[in-house]
């Protein structure tokens, strides 16, 4: 009973604007809390809460693209998925990093370092990455 109240508030505040809540509730969805993981809500819920500048959101946004871009080339050798899922993801990442997260910054740089990407197609990613979001190289 004290979950269902506690999901209520947090849907109730999250829909009332408030960036912390939705983070929360997308921590709920991802880990399955009561029972209903929701990847897709959880990956909306740390959209919302990332834009509007909220650094764990952005590093739980980078894992969960990371996630779905090893998921999506694994079960069907989609290299396109990949290559989107992993810029997506170090886009978000680089955006915590630049924010203090150095967990995000330690992830962006092992996908970097990944065996599937090619040294241009790491390139690539960080090129656009740098030129979308006005990013400066780190090093």
């Amino acid at each position: 009973q004290e979950t269902k109240e506690a999901l209520r508030l947090l849907h109730m505040n999250a829909a009332c604007g408030h960036v912390a809540a939705s983070y929360l509730l997308g921590d709920c969805y991802n880990g399955g809390l009561d029972g209903h993981k929701d990847l897709r809500w959880a990956k909306t819920l740390y959209k919302i809460s990332a834009e509007n500048g909220h650094v764990e959101a952005m590093h739980k946004l980078g894992d969960v693209y990371e996630r779905g871009a090893t998921y999506s080339y694994r079960v069907y050798s989609d290299r396109a998925a990949l290559l989107e899922g992993y810029s997506t993801a170090m886009s978000w990442y680089r955006r915590a990093a630049d924010r203090g997260d150095a967990e995000a910054l330690a992830a962006y740089e092992r996908i970097c370092s990944l065996q599937e990407l090619s040294s241009e197609e790491v390139e690539a990613i960080t090129n656009t990455i740098e030129s979308v979001h006005g990013l400066k190289a780190k090093g």
